[in-house]
């Protein structure tokens, strides 16, 4: 969790850098999560083509494919977002610093 604390003064002190690595991390963790995703999704696939081709099972696994497959994205979207939120977070502390200094 990046550090945010008093100093003495009372002046709040934002650790900028600590800010940006998370954002950095929730970037390369949305990356990494879509690959493992998309690993998951063709191994789904294979299922579906080579292993059960009819049958109740058969169908339950294609209806569940898709509701897999439309979350593809969704987590990387909202790791992006997230990392969007830390690096504005310290541009908007910085912003407000110049106003005030």
């Amino acid at each position: 969790m990046p550090l945010i604390v008093d100093s003495s003064g009372g002046n709040l002190v934002v650790a900028d850098d600590e800010f940006f690595s998370l954002a950095e991390q929730y970037r390369s963790f949305g990356a990494a999560f879509d690959t493992q995703f998309n690993a998951y999704i063709q191994i789904l696939k294979g299922v579906c083509a080579d292993g059960v081709s009819e049958g109740n099972i058969y169908e339950n696994l294609v209806a569940f494919m898709g509701t897999v497959q439309l979350l593809q994205g969704e987590f990387t979207q909202a790791l992006s977002a997230a990392s969007a939120l830390c690096e504005s977070y310290v541009e908007t502390i910085d912003d407000a610093d110049d106003y005030l200094y």
